[in-house]
């Protein structure tokens, strides 16, 4: 059945109050527990999402990656890869995860991270929460490389998208299961899910309308139709924003899944 955005809204009320979103939420607790009990140590990576390309000059933006560096260069905190997650957007000659990236590297000692192990990655078709999230798992996959701490860094409104993405995209990668129960049983990984929220301080949503936002990417991870209509709609309204056309250029840049946007 292929949903509709002038439905959208309404649908995303209607979860925020039923069974599906109460599974979400009680998924994650039961993830984080089974987690817990399992006491696992392995690869400890962090996920960064990005919020445009103008790191340099931007006072808010670089005091979270600066926020970021500290963490990253903490050895205490055992850090073993890093993602930078972010697609062409208001700049289309710089990815987000570029440019957060370069920042970053000017702010560490590279080689000091370099001799310590610790990997860094750029995704660069992002354009969403819950790609921020699949894009970067499955870069990781690539690399041969399973996290068991996953720590997240993003806006603080975020938080329950990035986070809840996270927990089922690195213990399942695969779709809402039926029951609590058979979510912790199908869990392959256990991986703990951190988040370090930072506070833009640019949020003009009330917590009725994130929740709502909330439960419409959740549906939209979940289901192909609306994921794309959801992507449209931000491709969309980015070209009309930034003048040129988002889907066509992320094509060019090698993001092959916005073809026939």
């Amino acid at each position: 059945m292929k949903y509709h955005l002038a439905t959208l809204l309404s649908l995303s009320l209607l979860v925020s109050g039923c069974a599906a979103f109460d599974k979400i939420q009680s998924g994650v607790d039961s993830i984080q527990t089974a987690k817990a009990i399992l006491d696992q140590t392995g690869h400890h990576t962090v996920i960064v999402a990005g919020y445009g390309t103008p790191v340099k000059g931007n006072p808010t933006y670089q005091k979270y990656i600066k926020q970021v560096a500290t963490y990253v260069e903490n050895e205490v905190n055992g850090v073993n890869s890093v993602v930078f997650t972010g697609g062409y957007t208001d700049d289309a000659n710089l990815s987000e995860a570029e440019s957060m990236n370069s920042y970053f590297n000017s702010l560490v000692d590279t080689t000091a991270l370099q001799t310590r192990g610790v990997k860094i990655y750029k995704e660069e078709c992002a354009i969403v929460s819950w790609q921020n999230i699949s894009h970067s798992q499955e870069l990781l996959a690539e690399q041969g490389l399973t996290p068991t701490l996953v720590t997240l860094f993003g806006d603080q409104d975020r938080a329950d998208k990035l986070k809840t993405f996270a927990v089922y995209k690195f213990n399942l990668s695969s779709g809402l299961p039926d029951n609590v129960t058979d979510l912790v049983n199908r869990s392959v990984n256990a991986a703990t899910v951190d988040y370090q929220g930072f506070d833009f301080g640019d949020s003009v949503d009330s917590a009725d309308e994130r929740k709502a936002k909330f439960a419409a990417e959740v549906l939209g991870a979940y289901d192909t139709n609306i994921g794309n209509e959801l992507l449209g709609k931000r491709l969309s309204e980015w070209s009309t924003t930034y003048g040129y056309d988002v889907a066509d250029n992320l094509v060019k840049q090698g993001c092959s899944q916005y073809a026939g946007f």
